[in-house]
């Protein structure tokens, strides 16, 4: 884990990256230094990039329109996934998400994928029914403070409500596919209401009582690093697993297998192991997409369809900038097995615009600068953008850059031709906003 002070972004990048609440691996746009204007004939990566830019926007009923509004569309239609990798903090990505969603329901997507555990997501799904679910998930986190990743902003709380409504409420809208950094939280808790018998009771109530521990040292001394899900060791749950039996109810058994992964994950990055902890997240992500597609795939009549969105580097196809094959790679495998496609949209901050970042200090969220578009190696899309949000589509560029037609590319910039179908660069993007309450720490 990197030093409780850095800023938001990814828990397990190679190399030390700022440490966020969300604990994930983006790829982040932001300010850039104004570029050198080149003549065309002597530019022609920026050529190319001008030749497959459109711009799009959303309605004020919440629709997308434009012709880069068109492209998405037409592209997700044909396809079976549809994958948004993000740069998180950015009110705008959830927006668009949502609107995606729910302009390709009618081609057959009945699922939004999102980077949090099982159980939580199940149980976020549920308080979106409710009459008044924005209040239901206030209600919900100030009871399990500070909350989980990423659903304490509104607009992507405000996302999945409008992901269940979209679906008619239908059960196994939302998929949770990955570890849960707060399992210690409401998880811990719904455990001990699947207890079998009092001597798992009482050692779901003894892991409860060291996790509170846990997370009072970690407000008290500004370091989440305090909380059981970093500072216990990879035994830490043993006696809970074995209280629970070799065969426990399946609810419990997914509880039971995302604490001990989500404390092996850090324990792994803790220790400084930073390919062993994102390989081993990889992994448990895919086992998720694999368990919820096969499930999906037995009660549907067609191939299940869904919308993923992550932060970027799960989101890509092949391997990514920590040398695993992630999420995003299965995806791709699967589609291509049922004779279909996915479609790879990394989804970015404006230039000079704010992102939420978690404040490790309070554990509650502040306003940051996005990062520079030149660290993240999109610096060639800095020069091009248009007055709104600019969609840039990559597919276009991978035969010139297999023959050397586009200059001397940065390595970084080349890897996101092939892993991402289109870029977009939400210029004047807003940082997310709390939901009413948050922390909810004294």
């Amino acid at each position: 884990m990197t030093p409780p002070t850095a800023p938001a972004g990814s828990r397990h990048e190679p190399r030390p990256q700022p440490l966020s609440f969300v604990f994930s691996l983006v790829v982040t746009v932001a300010g850039f230094a104004p570029a050198t204007v080149i003549a065309q004939d002597a530019d022609p990566l920026g050529e190319a990039l001008r030749t497959n830019r459109s711009t799009l926007s959303l309605t004020a009923d919440g629709g997308l329109t434009g012709p880069g509004a068109d492209l998405l569309l037409a592209e997700g239609e044909r396809s079976q996934f549809f994958l948004v990798g993000e740069e998180h903090g950015i009110a705008e990505v959830p927006e668009v998400t949502a609107a995606l969603f729910r302009a390709l329901r009618p081609a057959g997507y009945r699922h939004l994928a999102v980077e949090i555990g099982a159980t939580t997501a199940d149980t976020l799904e549920g308080l979106a029914r409710s009459p008044e679910p924005i209040d239901a998930f206030v209600e919900f986190f100030a009871a399990h403070a500070p909350g989980t990743a990423f659903f304490t902003a509104r607009e992507d709380a405000e996302m999945l409500i409008d992901a269940v409504r979209t679906t008619g409420g239908a059960e196994g809208t939302i998929w949770g596919l990955d570890y849960d950094i707060l399992a210690d939280r409401y998880p811990l808790r719904r455990l001990r209401d699947l207890a079998p018998n009092d001597e798992a009771r009482r050692a779901v109530e003894s892991a409860i009582e060291r996790a509170d521990r846990g997370l009072a040292r970690a407000v008290e001394e500004s370091n989440p690093m305090g909380s059981v899900m970093f500072s216990g060791p990879d035994t830490v749950f043993d006696a809970l697993v074995e209280a629970f039996g070799p065969d426990p109810d399946p609810e419990a058994a997914r509880i039971l297998h995302t604490l001990t992964e989500t404390v092996r994950i850090n324990g792994h990055f803790v220790a400084g192991e930073g390919w062993e902890s994102n390989e081993r997240r990889a992994r448990l992500n895919k086992k998720r997409l694999a368990d919820r597609y096969r499930e999906a795939a037995a009660a549907e009549e067609a191939p299940p369809r869904a919308v993923f969105r992550f932060g970027s580097y799960h989101m890509m196809r092949g391997r990514t900038g920590t040398n695993v094959y992630d999420i995003g790679q299965l995806a791709a495998s699967i589609a291509e097995l049922n004779g279909l496609e996915s479609f790879h949209l990394l989804m970015v901050g404006g230039p000079g615009t704010l992102r939420q970042q978690f404040d490790p200090r309070t554990f509650g969220w502040m306003h940051v600068p996005v990062s520079s578009i030149r660290s993240a190696g999109l610096a060639p899309l800095a020069a091009e953008l248009a007055e709104g949000w600019t969609l840039f589509d990559l597919r276009p560029l991978r035969p010139l850059a297999d023959r050397d037609r586009l200059g001397d590319l940065d390595p970084a910039f080349e890897q996101m031709i092939w892993a991402f179908d289109a870029v977009l660069v939400l210029v004047g993007s807003t940082p997310g906003e709390s939901l009413p309450g948050a922390p909810w720490l004294d």
